[in-house]
This record gives structure tokens, sequence and C-alpha cells, in this order.
């Protein structure tokens, strides 16, 4: 019964999993950066989306870096480049305008030139991968000097996990019935991406607060983004 009541208050949202929001407010601070201090008149950005899907994430960022344009008075191409296996993704993808790559983002070398990308894109993909050495050392090679990687992972030290684990029960980031393989805390994400120096921890942010309704999560996570 206890159960059943939770389910139904953080019923509607699901959405806010992908932190979309929050995807489009760190790029639209990378444009403003990026085109006010440029002494261009005509630049090329260049966006990648790891496991793209449904383009959406591609879509909002195309949409925010024309209003950037809009405002600051710079003339630009945006080219979205997005890596999908899952064929009618890949075609809803094209439609789209955005340029699909198929591969193993675990494996093989992803096939963009060095130093090409602006921002690089992994929401809610790298909780399903072993080799994250490959892949971060392929989006550092990809990456501009400045660029931004946008990680969006489930957080193993959210408040709903801290409880069940509390409770003796297996917490919902990594469940041995889902394909969910690793797990992050923020800190953790931290101090492995920026092992090396290849790269520099900006900021975090939480997007859902279980088992809180909408208008309450979005307060919460971002008072108390480690528990997110």
């Amino acid at each position: 019964m206890l159960r059943n009541f939770f389910i139904r208050l953080k019923k509607g949202t699901e959405y806010l999993n992908y932190g979309r929001h929050i995807i489009i407010r760190w790029s639209e601070i990378y444009f403003t950066g990026i085109l006010k201090s440029s002494d261009e008149r005509v630049m090329d950005l260049h966006i990648l989306d790891m496991g793209c899907g449904h383009g959406e994430d591609l879509k909002n960022i195309r949409a925010i870096s024309e209003k950037v344009s809009d405002s600051i008075g710079v003339n630009f191409k945006i080219f979205l480049h997005g890596i999908e296996n899952y064929r009618p993704y890949v075609e809803e993808c094209k439609e789209m305008g955005i340029d699909v790559h198929s591969l193993d983002i675990e494996h093989e070398t992803y096939d963009f030139p060095d130093g090409s990308m602006d921002i690089v894109i992994a929401n809610q993909v790298l909780e399903h991968t072993k080799e994250i050495f490959w892949i971060f050392s392929e989006v550092s090679r990809l990456l501009k000097p400045g660029g931004y990687f946008i990680v969006g992972v489930p957080n193993l030290a959210s408040l709903h996990n801290r409880l069940l684990l509390l409770l003796g029960l297996q917490p919902t980031a990594q469940k041995s019935l889902s394909a969910h393989i690793r797990t992050f805390t923020a800190g953790d994400l931290r101090e492995f991406g920026e092992n090396g120096g290849l790269f520099s921890f900006v900021n975090r942010a939480g997007s859902n607060f279980y088992p809180f309704p909408p208008f309450i999560s979005k307060s919460l996570s971002r008072f108390f983004p480690s528990m997110a």
C-alpha cells in the first residue's frame, strides 16, 4: 500500500529524468560565450549526441542556438550529429536533418575529425556501458578546446536510492533486471572525468527528485542536486 502511494506520487515526473531543460540551459551558456567572444561574423557550430534517440536534445539545442544568435547578431551554421543504432530512430533523426552514424561507442573510433565538436552529449547513456575509458578518450579527441561534454546519468546517491539501501532494498539506479551496468555519484563522475587532466568539471545539476511530484521535485533538485 505504501509502495503504491509513492508510485502515484512520482507518476508524471519521468520526463524529468532526462534533464532536457538543463541541457538547454548549459548549451545556451556555451553558445552565448563562444559567439560573444568570437571576432568571426560567420561560424560553424557542431553538436554530437551519443545515443540521440528521437533527436529531442539536438532539436532543442538547434532552437536555443538560433535564439542566442538572433540576440547577439552573429550568423552561424549549426551541424547536428548523432550516434544511434536503432533503425527507426536513425530514420526519424535523418528526417530532422541530423547526420546520424551507427557504430559501437565502446569499441569503435568515432567517425569525426579531431577537435571538431563544440558540444558532445551523453544523456542516459554511460550507465549502459562498460568501456567508459574509451568513451571519454574519444570525446576528448573530438571536443574543441573549451568545448562542453554534457553527461546525464542516474544518481546512485539520490534520496530514494539511499532510503532503499537503508531498508536493505536494491537501489533503482542499479537493478539486476535492467540495462544499467554502471552507477555514478557526482563525486565519482568528477573524479573519473578529471583524472589525467583531459576534462575539467564545471557544474552539476539535479533534474528529478523521487518520490515527489513535478512542482516539488524541480525545486528540491535545484537546492539539493546531490540527492536528486
